[in-house]
């Protein structure tokens, strides 16, 4: 090289050299001289350092190697350590070294929570640790806060959590080992500001909580204290947690939802803690205060949500609850010791070989009602149950009948158990203890022989009343601004376009795994991607050609046990319309889609695995249940038209379906029964109070946002469907009669739906002097449709109805002489491939005219003069089987396993697709709907048909929402769709077939008895 080159490469050179960084070694702040390690488990220690930079981690005469990754995060997992009361070196080195004098190690805990955990020492107060405590060597009892490790001594206890503290000292006591205990708590902070962002908003959306339990104050949002105090330390090891919180959420009114938020809250951080280590899940102890009261006069949620805690030990296991009741009424009670020492009792008892010690007062067990009183048994009663008072009769009880009316009952101990009772109620149903704070002290009447108290409980489900959010609250609400265009409104995200998808949960099942996703706003006009990996580092393969138009996903392995990871992006397009994608390709060649991609989300994981009949039907259910649920309108809660119409489009006889499809979800606990009848409350509400009707009907499509009537055939049809309508009331009616607790949601749900009912003008659509109801009216037009329907075919229950009203019926004879009309063609009589057909066009026609109409309507109980409708039912549907068997037109599947024709899409539009040779009613287009909604009257052929679509056919048939709306063989067609009126009809009907759930709630009501009663009064007009 020459030398003037030389110089120049060696002056570039140096003036680079600044500009080269080198990353120190560092841990997070967790780490620090005088802390103490958990012993006897795997002992994470990470940080960060240059990438690819060798890291080793020496103590207790041991060094663990490991090597940053390429975003410079490092781990080490020490292997598990004994006990040490004595003072060592714990060294980190890298490019530099780190070195933490004084370890030890021992038993360290997690000491979080609100106000009473975040009550600290104060000698100014005189709340002081007692001198006798100091007389002890507290060299090995140490503390972890945001200054780091210390000792506890008289110069530090302003820093030391009370409650902590005399939690600490019992163990330091009893195993005189050392201690650690991690101090992170915020005063009035809510339980989801303590956990990570995507799972509070999960757990938010599954209870129903409207969007706004965000807070004016910050440091009560979501996510908020979890990534400022807990984020930061995890996963260091420690033994187990205590926690003391939940006064925020009893006036935040979420006290009643705390049942769930703690047992969420406690597995969100036990997975965490697992996960971000590397190890196998561990079920740390958690154990937490059953906050008193509060002397307020409303009391706020205070009852509910102790009894939110009680509950909560069943459902989440390795719990425990220290109760605090007899300290109250304050807030903040100011003897924090007897709670911090019976947290205590249940660690020495379970975690620390202590069996011994009664580590908790009487917890109920089993309510048994024995004639006119309740007989009460519990846990935990030690050497015997007692009256704290010494009196026989214990105080603070009440009762109730199936009203749910609470009166002051009498109570006394009988042996181990409790007898409650009052005479005036007959049935008792309900029991309930401490459910309001005596006043003016916050007196208990039983305890256990230890003096232990028991837990206050009730043993209904009735939801508080609430000001602030009334029944109905929206789950999916969110911030949005609204832009008026052309008097239309358009709703904008207010999200920043780079937002990346949240709560991303997999679900493995049979051959497939689900995704489900956090909405990410009202517009449901969002683009994502999906992303499978067969391990958790990748490599990632995105799963979908073109951009996923919904947040639920599907992924049809086709074999079982196989694991996959996956997560998901949000794709920003930069110049093409959301429309576009909601249709499947099937040309080569299409433009290439241009945007930008989020980061992607958590991710999640699943197994596919076998599953056993039952299973396997809900399984079906429960992808089928997801249309509703999860692609109900975000506003309304209505039923979407369809999966490729315009996501504004809701359909009223599909929202029908679709409210009983909600009802057998609760069922089967897809979801809760509460979270379902808020659902359902939202959806009745927006139709009586935002949908337009016409003399008390709906028109066919409602805008899902404002409930403005969207035209359906033509201008003239502007107005009321009697029959959706009719479908709409049969779904309404059903559910009506299953949600029958005495509770507000449900209260007010049926007092609705009655409203509804009542209000309905059925006559109105019966024009003057006629017997054939007509199908519409409009404002504009009036009868100007003309169309007057008769059967037989889907439209029966809108006659029964009209007949059934308690206000505006029409005449029982419209039936003979307006229903079935002309008798020689209502009745058929004929017989197809050795089946008789009693009533019906030849061959059938459409299977969906044995579906609609008989959702909740129990065909078994319906007989004119001419069938049993249950019986004309089977018959059709076995005519269709047979008939896909003889295959007269020759179309390419058809079969004993193939078969089913209804109205669907088709390669070329929309069709009620019908048997018929040489008929164009039959092109070959098969929909999916046909055969499962005839699970009722064709079970076994039903069976094998659905086995066969899904594990022969799934690969190109199943979706996000289960099968597609149809295919046609011949055509090597699928429909990319779903509809509303397809879906529908599914999940009843499987469930008629499995319990008959829908059947029995519908004709267990007034309404079914007025049919029936109708149809008898009708019979003489029979021809």
């Amino acid at each position: 090289m020459p030398n003037n080159l030389r110089t120049m490469f060696i002056l570039v050179c140096a003036l680079a050299l600044p500009l080269m960084t080198f990353a120190k070694v560092e841990v997070p702040s967790i780490f620090g001289d005088n802390m103490i390690l958990q012993r006897e488990l795997w002992v994470p220690i990470w940080g960060t350092a240059s990438p690819g930079e060798k890291v080793l981690v020496s103590f207790d005469n041991r060094t663990v190697a490991t090597t940053a990754d390429n975003q410079g995060k490092w781990m080490v997992k020490l292997k598990p350590l004994e006990t040490s009361r004595t003072e060592r070196k714990l060294t980190i080195k890298g490019s530099n070294t780190i070195t933490f004098e004084g370890v030890l190690v021992g038993e360290v805990w997690l000491c979080s929570g609100q106000s009473n955990m975040a009550d600290k020492f104060n000698p100014q107060k005189k709340r002081y640790i007692e001198p006798e405590y100091f007389k002890m060597d507290l060299s090995r009892f140490r503390f972890s806060s945001r200054q780091g490790w210390n000792e506890i001594t008289p110069a530090t206890q302003r820093s030391v959590s009370r409650v902590s503290f005399y939690f600490g000292i019992e163990l330091y006591k009893e195993l005189n080992i050392p201690i650690g205990l991690i101090l992170r708590y915020n005063s009035a902070t809510p339980i989801q500001a303590w956990m990570p962002k995507e799972a509070s908003e999960v757990i938010r959306k599954k209870l129903g909580i409207p969007a706004d339990w965000k807070d004016a104050q910050r440091i009560r949002n979501p996510a908020v204290q979890f990534d400022d105090k807990i984020a930061p330390i995890v996963p260091f090891a420690f033994r187990g947690a205590i926690w003391y919180q939940g006064e925020r959420n009893a006036k935040a009114q979420t006290g009643w939802e705390y049942r769930h938020l703690l047992p969420f809250h406690i597995k969100t951080w036990r997975e965490l803690w697992a996960t971000r280590a590397g190890t196998k899940l561990r079920n740390f102890p958690f154990y937490y205060v059953q906050v008193p009261t509060q002397d307020s006069p409303l009391d706020a949620e205070w009852p509910w949500l102790r009894d939110a805690m009680r509950r909560a030990l069943d459902a989440t296991e390795n719990t425990g609850m220290a109760v605090f009741y007899d300290h109250g009424p304050s807030l903040h009670p100011e003897n924090k010791q007897p709670a911090g020492e019976r947290l205590a009792l249940w660690a020495l008892a379970k975690d620390y070989g202590r069996k011994d010690l009664v580590y908790s007062g009487p917890l109920l067990d089993e309510v048994t009602i024995d004639k006119d009183r309740a007989v009460l048994s519990f846990e935990h009663i030690g050497g015997g149950l007692k009256n704290k008072s010494g009196e026989k009769n214990l105080k603070f009880f009440e009762i109730a009948g199936k009203d749910g009316k609470y009166v002051e009952a009498d109570a006394w101990i009988q042996a181990d158990a409790v007898i409650v009772q009052n005479k005036d109620i007959t049935d008792p149903a309900y029991v309930r203890y401490l459910f309001r704070k005596p006043e003016p002290n916050a007196e208990i009447s039983l305890i256990n022989a230890e003096g232990l108290p028991a837990s206050s409980f009730m043993t209904d489900d009735f939801m508080p009343p609430r000001e602030t959010h009334a029944p109905g609250r929206e789950a999916d609400g969110g911030a949005r601004d609204v832009i008026e265009s052309d008097s239309v409104p358009v709703f904008v995200d207010t999200a920043s376009a780079d937002t990346q998808p949240t709560g991303l949960i997999a679900e493995g099942h049979d051959s497939r795994i689900d995704l489900v996703w956090d909405r990410i706003s009202d517009t449901d006009q969002d683009l994502f991607n999906i992303y499978r990996a067969e391990q958790a580092d990748g490599p990632w393969k995105k799963l979908n050609v073109y951009p996923h138009t919904v947040h639920v996903y599907s992924d049809f392995i086709g074999k079982n046990g196989r694991t996959y990871h996956y997560r998901v992006t949000r794709w920003i397009d930069d110049e093409t319309d959301f429309r576009k994608h909601r249709v499947k390709r099937r040309t080569r060649g299409d433009k290439q889609v241009h945007g930008t991609e989020s980061a992607p989300s958590e991710s999640a994981s699943a197994t596919t695995h076998e599953m056993n009949d039952e299973e396997f039907l809900d399984s079906m259910q429960k992808a089928c249940f997801r249309y509703f649920w999860d692609f109900g309108h975000p506003v309304s809660g209505l039923a979407r038209e369809g999966f490729l119409h315009r996501r504004s489009t809701t359909t009223t006889g599909g929202t029908g379906f679709g409210m009983v499809t909600i009802m057998v979800g609760a069922d089967r606990g897809f979801v809760t029964r509460a979270q379902a009848a808020d659902r359902l409350l939202k959806m009745v509400t927006f139709l009586e109070e935002k949908a337009e009707r016409y003399h008390g009907l709906w028109a066919h499509h409602l805008r899902g946002d404002t409930g403005e009537t969207i035209p359906f055939a033509g201008k003239e049809d502007n107005g009321g469907d009697i029959v959706e309508s009719a479908f709409l009331m049969e779904g309404m009616l059903t559910i009506r009669e299953y949600f029958g607790r005495d509770d507000p949601v449900e209260n007010e749900l049926r007092e609705r739906i009655t409203r509804l009912w009542e209000e309905a003008q059925w006559s109105w659509y019966l024009q003057s002097g006629d017997k054939m109801l007509t199908w519409h009216w409009s404002t504009n037009y009036g009868f100007a449709k003309n169309h007057k329907f008769r059967g037989f075919n889907e439209c029966m229950i809108a006659y029964l109805l009209a007949m059934a009203s308690p206000t505006h019926s029409i005449p029982a004879d419209c039936y003979y002489l307006g229903w079935a009309g002309n008798v020689d063609r209502y009745v058929n009589g004929r017989t197809y491939y050795a089946i008789k057909q009693p009533v019906g066009n030849p061959l059938g026609g459409p299977l969906f005219f044995t579906h609609y109409s008989y959702i909740g309507l129990d065909p078994h109980q319906l007989t004119d003069a001419y069938t049993n409708y249950y019986d004309n039912n089977r018959a059709i549907s076995l005519i269709q089987h047979r008939y896909a068997i003889d295959n007269p037109n020759n179309h390419q599947g058809y079969g004993k396993l193939v078969w089913g024709l209804t109205a669907s899409q088709n390669p070329r539009g929309y069709k009620a697709h019908a048997p018929g040779a040489n008929s164009n009613r039959d092109d070959g287009t098969i929909a999916p709907t046909a055969a499962i909604s005839a699970f009722p009257y064709t079970p076994n052929e039903s069976t094998a048909t659905l086995k066969h679509f899904y594990y022969e056919m799934g690969s190109r048939l199943w979706g996000p929402f289960g099968f597609h709306d149809a295919f046609n063989l011949g055509a090597d067609w699928v429909s990319p769709s779903y509809l509303a009126i397809d879906q529908g009809p599914m999940v009843p009907m499987i469930e008629n077939h499995r319990t008959g759930l829908p059947w029995k709630m519908f004709m267990k009501s007034d309404v079914a008895k007025a049919i029936l009663e109708k149809l008898e009064e009708a019979r003489p007009a029979a021809k």
